[in-house]
């Protein structure tokens, strides 16, 4: 098989910590961050948007280098009496130079940008196999850091998309009717249940303005754009549950719909749009009813529409049994063969 062309990202190849470490240092070294200044790793990574682990190696790259002192489980710029940094605000104070703070929010973003593109090609991969996954090659694919490819591995498991082994090696797929079912079946408990809590904090505009553009889809279908379509199976098996007051639900039926996505894009992809698909008309229903205030039609009707999916998606799974294997990009290989 002759692997995908790989996409190029224009990014910064020096892990994060090491950019902040510098970023930080420099501050230190100018006196935009005085001496004596109490940095608590929590606050600091907040006011960055980045996760604590760079900050925790940063922090501790300052402190070999004499920068940082670290005192009863507090973390201070070395060289100032402790009092000296009353003055200074971490939650508002520009303490970081432009050029900085512009290179420290491109490298913490780049992981982004990295997972939607391994998103996609792992899921067009594991309908049809399994493979291994193989962090050295994906940072070579990218140009950058293990570092940060742990990251986009790391978010891709919290989705569901891979798996961790026993001893620190990553795979994915093979995806199955098994898998398909099993899905459903834990969606068809979770969801309507949430559906049913939702409805009471639903905003009344989103809830029109869905509904408006569902009667206006279903009118041009199958003209419709397949992001349209996934926006719509997002709007009702993500969003609508997103102010619901039980993260469990949420981040479980967040997982899950990224395993349904990756399958729906595969079908609109090999196997094209149905001329007559009632997906859009059941989830209209749906809207119609949450608009008129009638919830538990609401939820007696997504409980028809997830049965109905279910069987429609296996249906379609099993039409691609025995495609033949897809090119897949350099960092994936296929589970049973050498590495």
């Amino acid at each position: 098989m002759t692997p995908p062309a790989e996409p190029s990202l224009a990014v910064d190849t020096e892990p994060l910590y090491g950019i902040l470490t510098a970023a930080l240092g420099a501050s230190i070294e100018s006196g935009r961050i005085p001496r004596g200044q109490v940095l608590p790793e929590a606050t600091l990574a907040r006011r960055l948007g980045l996760s604590r682990a760079p900050v925790r190696k940063a922090f501790a790259l300052l402190a070999e280098a004499g920068l940082l002192t670290h005192e009863g489980g507090t973390c201070r710029v070395s060289g100032g009496p402790a009092d000296t940094w009353a003055g200074f605000d971490l939650e508002t104070s520009e303490f970081l130079a432009a050029a900085d703070l512009d290179r420290l929010r491109r490298a913490g973003a780049v992981w982004r940008d990295i997972l939607e593109i391994v998103q996609s090609e792992i899921g067009a991969a594991i309908p049809f196999a399994g493979y291994r996954v193989s962090e050295a090659r994906m940072a070579a694919q990218f140009g950058v850091s293990r570092t940060v490819i742990r990251t986009v591995l790391g978010r891709l498991e919290d989705r569901g998309l891979v798996q961790k082994d026993t001893r620190g090696g990553w795979s994915c797929g093979p995806m199955t009717v098994r898998t398909i079912r099993d899905i459903y079946e834990l969606r068809m408990v979770l969801e309507p249940h949430a559906l049913a809590r939702a409805a009471e904090i639903l905003d009344p505009g989103w809830i029109a303005a869905r509904r408006a553009a569902l009667e206006a889809a279903l009118e041009e279908y199958p003209d419709v754009d397949t992001d349209l379509l996934q926006d719509f199976e997002t709007d009702l098996h993500v969003t609508a549950y997103e102010g619901i007051d039980n993260a469990l639900i949420r981040r479980t039926l967040a997982t899950t719909r990224t395993l349904l996505i990756t399958t729906t894009r595969l079908f609109q992809t090999h196997l094209g749009l149905p001329p007559h698909d009632p997906f859009l008309a059941e989830h209209l229903t749906v809207f119609q009813q949450l608009e008129a205030g009638a919830a538990e039609v609401a939820v007696a009707a997504l409980s028809h529409h997830l049965r109905r999916a279910q069987e429609t998606s296996v249906e379609r799974f099993e039409l691609l049994a025995g495609s033949p294997l897809p090119a897949v990009p350099a960092y994936l290989s296929l589970l049973g063969s050498p590495a």
